[in-house]
C-alpha cells in the first residue's frame, strides 16, 4: 500500500510471487504442505495446531523436532542448531495461504527486491527458488552456495556482505 516507504525488499530462502501472478502447482504444492493444505505429505513433517477448530485449516504449524535439523539447519553449526531449537515458535499457516491469492498491486514494481538463495536449502529446495526467480526477477540475486534454510546460522558473514552490497546499491 506504501511503496514509497519501502527501500528495499530483501527475501532470503523466501517465497517471492508477484501480487496477481499466476503461481505454477510445484510452488503451490510447496506452500500447501506448508500450510497443511494437503494433509498426507504435511502430517509427516508439521505439527498443526486448530484455533479456529478442526473443521478449518490450521492456524498455525511448528516443524516436528526429528526433522528441524534436515530442514532448517542442516549445514549450521551445532550450537546455533542448538540455540535456534529453543527458540522456535509455531508460524501462522495464513503466510504461507494468503500469498496464493494476493491481488495484482502494481505499485510493487516500484520497490527494488533483492533475493538471496540458499545453494544446500532442503526446506526451499534451490530448484523451486530458481523457478520462482524465474518468474518475479528481482533487481539483484546473491547465492550462498553452502548454505541451509536459515543463512544467518549457516553463513552468517556472507548473509551481512551480501546485505552490505545490495543496502549500498541503493545509493548508487
Amino acid at each position: 500500500l506504501f511503496p514509497s516507504k519501502v527501500s528495499l525488499a530483501v527475501y532470503v530462502a523466501a517465497v517471492m510471487v508477484k501480487p496477481g501472478a499466476l503461481i505454477p502447482d510445484s510452488l503451490k504444492n510447496v506452500m500447501k504442505v506448508c500450510s497443511g493444505l494437503i494433509e498426507k505429505e504435511a502430517e509427516k513433517i508439521w505439527d498443526f495446531t486448530f484455533g479456529n477448530g478442526p473443521q478449518n485449516i490450521p492456524t498455525s504449524i511448528m516443524m516436528k523436532p526429528e526433522y528441524v535439523r534436515d530442514k532448517f539447519y542442516n549445514e549450521s553449526p551445532m550450537e546455533d542448531y542448538t540455540l535456534a531449537t529453543t527458540l522456535l515458535r509455531p508460524a501462522p499457516v495464513m503466510a504461507f495461504v494468503g500469498i496464493m491469492g494476493i491481488p495484482e498491486a502494481p505499485e510493487t514494481e516500484k520497490i527494488p527486491r533483492v533475493y538471496v538463495k540458499t545453494g544446500k536449502d532442503h526446506l526451499f529446495q534451490p530448484h523451486l527458488q530458481d523457478l520462482m526467480l524465474a518468474l518475479w526477477p528481482p533487481s539483484q540475486t546473491f547465492l550462498l552456495q553452502e548454505s541451509d534454510h536459515s543463512a544467518f546460522f549457516s553463513q552468517p558473514r556472507e548473509l551481512n556482505q551480501f546485505l552490505l552490497q545490495a543496502a549500498s546499491s541503493l545509493s548508487s
